[in-house]
């Protein structure tokens, strides 16, 4: 398999008994043998005749190690240090077995030291802790397909051409400082201290309190799960902050005429502070709505912690805007009851109660948000974000109309110079844009009673229904466009007399009759009469 040269190189010849070699492999001693890898592998690929010498392929460089055994199996050892210099170093590293028979007749076996030996010998390095590791071995073993039967310069650069090619030392590198880290790469040792009491660490764990004091801090390197034994930093005095993520719940609130609507949010419980201690508290956030609660029955309505902050200029969530303008309204009314839920079922109920006066301009926001949810859905108030003041100039121009959609019954009276036909029923349809959405939507109103008497009209209607709507994000004059189209289609297919405020467009109905008080209603009979 060898010869040996005049300059004390061994050379690799071919097993194979073709005529050529198309490579050549030098083999020297290696310098550094106090570590036992004996020798350092130099390949010399195929060089290009076209290019100059300074552009062709660079010298390969490898570790090797030449083992023979004569034993039943096709292994050997080596020694951990050796090992661990192996899966350290940036070159590549290989093992060749000489397993001899019976007769005396050699195997050649080679072994690449890759990502498994790398992670194997590693781990054995943190495992032997403070221990010399040239005083343990781990054992290489050799299956059948690690036997060659080629040129070991062959293939050698095979292997070496699977794992990265040129970029091998820097896809072996980033294997060597990763591996072992996939879950923990660091544990702390730490003693809090002083604290008032067990709620210090609540209140920090739930997020609100910023840090705590520590009197002593360990930090140690934790790799393949073992913490190494000198900690990589120790401190005596400081403070700590732990982050924790908090669960996605699903916060309803309900008033006490049962109206309803839910929020995203998110909840918080220590871990350091068992459930059954005085101090266990859970803190619930959604949006402005901040809650912090006793564990407890779900079914006990306790009365919990309520911190409510907002500033009128800051752009958040529709959704969690509508939260806030439902709870200082439904507050006026009595306590508001609250579900905090997961996908597996209720967590806890409680009450809420915010005791603040009802400020104008909150009451007609509420009225004019209920409208947008019911319109644009939760869905899509959750990715809208608008300020609060914001919203209070923009829905100006549609409080008219949400008024009358968030009415339970409503009674009209006019002067007309004619008597007004019978009708079953009043729609009319609206528009508008929020956000990046525009929407349109066709209304309903049954009639309940309607009578003249000379110039007075009076038509007393039901609630309103939404029958039709829809929202797309595009410009406002195409969902305009759409949805007077398709009021027209609605009026053709009623088969009952049905009246219209200026064409039915109530948007502009809204504006004009908050101006000026002046309104045209049309009939719409089927039959053709007017």
């Amino acid at each position: 398999m060898t010869n040996q040269g005049r300059n004390g190189q061994w050379r690799f010849a071919s097993l194979c008994t073709g005529p050529d070699v198309s490579v050549e492999a030098v083999v020297n001693p290696a310098l550094d043998d106090q570590h036992g890898w004996d020798h350092i592998l130099e390949i010399t690929p195929p060089q290009n005749n076209i290019l100059p010498a300074d552009l062709q392929t660079h010298l390969i460089s490898c570790f090797a190690q030449i083992k023979t055994t004569r034993g039943k199996k096709a292994e050997t050892t080596v020694k951990l240090s050796n090992a661990v210099k192996a899966a350290k170093s940036p070159l590549p590293s290989f093992v060749f077995l000489f397993h001899y028979n019976k007769t005396g007749k050699p195997v050649l076996y080679g072994k690449h030291i890759w990502k498994d030996e790398i992670r194997n010998y590693l781990k054995r390095a943190r495992q032997a802790g403070d221990a010399p590791l040239y005083k343990k071995t781990v054992t290489v073993k050799f299956t059948a397909a690690d036997r060659l039967s080629c040129n070991p310069v062959d293939w050698v650069l095979a292997v070496l051409a699977t794992c990265g090619g040129d970029a091998y030392t820097l896809e072996k590198r980033k294997h060597v400082d990763s591996v072992g880290y996939e879950t923990e790469t660091h544990t702390g040792n730490f003693e809090l201290g002083p604290l008032k009491s067990h709620a210090d660490v609540v209140m920090h764990e739930i997020g609100l309190l910023a840090d705590l004091p520590v009197t002593s801090f360990k930090l140690f390197d934790t790799r393949f799960g073992i913490k190494a034994s000198t900690p990589l930093q120790e401190l005596t005095d400081g403070r700590v902050r732990f982050t924790h993520e908090g669960r996605p719940v699903t916060v309803k609130l309900r008033s006490s005429n049962g109206d309803e609507i839910e929020l995203p949010g998110l909840a918080w419980a220590p871990s350091m502070i068992p459930l059954e201690h005085p101090e266990f508290r859970i803190r619930v956030k959604a949006g402005h709505i901040d809650i912090v609660t006793e564990p407890g029955n779900i079914d006990n309505h306790q009365t919990v912690q309520l911190n409510v902050q907002f500033d009128l200029q800051e752009e958040r969530p529709f959704i969690e805007q509508a939260g806030l303008l439902a709870l200082t309204n439904w507050s006026s009314f009595g306590p508001v009851s609250v579900s905090v839920e997961v996908a597996q079922g209720q967590l806890f109920g409680a009450t809420i109660n915010l005791d603040a006066p009802l400020e104008a301009w909150a009451k007609e926001c509420w009225v004019c948000a209920q409208y947008f949810l019911n319109i644009l859905g939760s869905d899509r108030c959750k990715t809208t974000s608008i300020a609060l003041l914001d919203f209070h100039r923009f829905m100006r121009d549609y409080f008219a109309l949400a008024s009358i959609q968030d009415s339970n019954s409503i009674r009209f009276e006019g002067l007309f110079e004619s008597e007004m036909a019978e009708f079953s029923k009043l729609v009319g349809y609206s528009y508008g844009q929020f956000g990046d959405w525009t929407f349109g939507a066709i209304h309903e109103f049954e009639v309940v009673s309607q009578s003249q008497e000379g110039k007075k009209f009076t038509v007393y209607l039901t609630k309103p229904e939404i029958t039709h709507k829809f929202v797309f994000a595009r410009p406002l004059a195409q969902s305009v466009d759409h949805i007077a189209r398709d009021f027209q289609s609605f009026l053709a297919r009623q088969a009952v007399p049905v009246a219209t405020f200026d064409d039915g467009d109530l948007f502009e109905w809204g504006r004009s009759n908050k101006s000026n008080g002046t309104v045209a209603i049309q009939v719409h009979d089927p039959l053709g009469s007017a």
